[in-house]
């Protein structure tokens, strides 16, 4: 009976070595089961050490996959894995699946902050394309789609940072002509009345004197 209770030890203490063996070689995929995470979006915009946060933008997210990352294959396309896609690639595939897309899970703008979050998310690989905007948003170029996955790396609670630009007032050559061209105007006109007045000034001065 000993012997019998010592190897039911023997077999339990595998049985969770083991465990703890496949759980540390497949952490996301088993801490990703049954839970869900968030996206925060800060949108802001650095120009000169000057950093700018960009309310009034629109974004739209969308689930593509699960987080396996494998793309549903359509007619006699190829299963599209994610995950062995180069940077490239995947910013193109962004652009494709954001193209006329309107079936949105779930939209939102940025407040002051240049912030949205969209939590309660299920698990899986989101694309995220800027739909729209107001305020400083339209200052700025609009925003290329992309693609993230929830959770990441740095765990559920995922943050990204779109990248924009601030778009630079464009000067109208013909208004800056026209203003100079108004500017000369003026110089000629008001040195001319100036010329008339001194003269008109001397001729008085000479008539009082004869």
């Amino acid at each position: 009976m000993m012997y019998g209770g010592i190897n039911n030890k023997k077999h339990i203490r595998i049985a969770i070595a083991l465990a703890i063996f496949f759980i540390a070689l497949f952490p996301c995929y088993v801490l990703a089961e049954g839970k869900t995470g968030s996206l925060e979006i800060c949108y802001r915009v650095s120009d000169g050490g000057k950093v700018t946060n960009i309310d009034g933008a629109v974004f739209g997210i969308k689930r593509v996959t699960d987080y396996e990352g494998k793309l549903p294959s359509e007619g006699n396309k190829e299963q599209v894995n994610l995950f062995k896609l180069s940077a490239e690639e995947t910013a193109l595939l962004a652009e494709e699946l954001s193209k006329g897309r309107d079936d949105w899970d779930i939209q939102g703008t940025t407040d002051k902050d240049g912030i949205i979050r969209f939590p309660d998310l299920e698990t899986g690989i989101y694309l995220v394309t800027q739909t729209g905007g107001k305020g400083m948003s339209q200052k700025c170029e609009t925003a290329k789609p992309f693609l993230i996955s929830v959770p990441s790396e740095e765990g559920y609670d995922v943050v990204c940072y779109p990248k924009t630009t601030i778009l630079k007032d464009k000067v109208n050559p013909k208004t800056g002509d026209e203003m100079g061209l108004r500017g000369e105007t003026v110089l000629l006109i008001s040195s001319v009345m100036l010329l008339v007045g001194l003269l008109i000034s001397r001729s008085e001065e000479g008539g009082s004197k004869v």
